[in-house]
């Protein structure tokens, strides 16, 4: 891998790099994969599973069926409530929805998206490494060591469906935003940070920043 970036360039060695690591991140998470899929069943290990799993089987069977941002009518079917972990059943509604799962395929989305979650943490891991050093090296390592982190393996492994793993996906965009920010205004001249605050670019990624906390109130307490 190249040293140092020009301009962050993205090529063969560093998306290589990337490739394998992240391949790696997907290795750890699945390696009780034979515990959890026995033919047609799925057997969910975890804290709760079966709890998150019926609210996101009362979605995905509620007639008439809300819209996926119906949040009056998502809340009616999950008793009202605006407290608790309600975006965290909703999440894996919408992963149903938009793979056409339902009701009976519901266990299976539940069982894969903490293991894509990670590799989305993956990724993010990877991007702000890359902004904090300028060192492609330390990036790819970065998320060698995620992968082997054995608390977040837990966590994110196959069928792990709890709401830890979208917790760990909000944090870490939230560091991602924050870092971005940072590294937009040190990465200027004196004379241009005024630019930074006038940027469109900075003021979409405080604003998503700012969904991401909101995500972070609903997905968990």
């Amino acid at each position: 891998l190249h040293t140092r970036l020009s301009g962050f360039g993205f090529h063969r060695d560093l998306g290589a790099g990337l490739l394998g690591a992240l391949a790696l991140v997907v290795v750890f998470r699945t390696l009780t994969i034979g515990s959890v899929f026995h033919g047609d069943r799925v057997v969910l290990p975890g804290n709760d599973p079966y709890h998150y799993l019926y609210w996101v089987e009362q979605l995905a069977r509620a007639e008439p069926q809300p819209g996926l941002f119906a949040w009056e009518a998502i809340a009616g079917v999950l008793g009202g409530r605006v407290g608790g972990d309600p975006l965290a059943y909703t999440v894996v509604w919408w992963a149903t929805e938009l793979t056409g799962a339902g009701v009976d395929g519901a266990a299976g989305v539940v069982a894969w998206l903490p293991v894509l979650a990670a590799v989305a943490i993956g990724v993010i891991v990877w991007a702000i490494a890359l902004l904090v050093t300028n060192d492609e090296r330390i990036a790819v390592a970065s998320v060698v060591v995620f992968a082997l982190l054995p608390g977040h393996a837990l966590y994110s492994g196959v069928g792990f469906f709890d709401h830890s793993y979208l917790d760990y996906l909000w944090l870490a965009l939230s560091i991602l935003a924050v870092t971005w920010l940072a590294w937009d205004h040190e990465r200027r001249a004196d004379a241009e940070r005024a630019r930074h605050l006038r940027s469109p670019v900075t003021w979409m990624v405080v604003g998503l920043l700012g969904v991401v906390v909101a995500a972070m109130a609903l997905t968990w307490d």
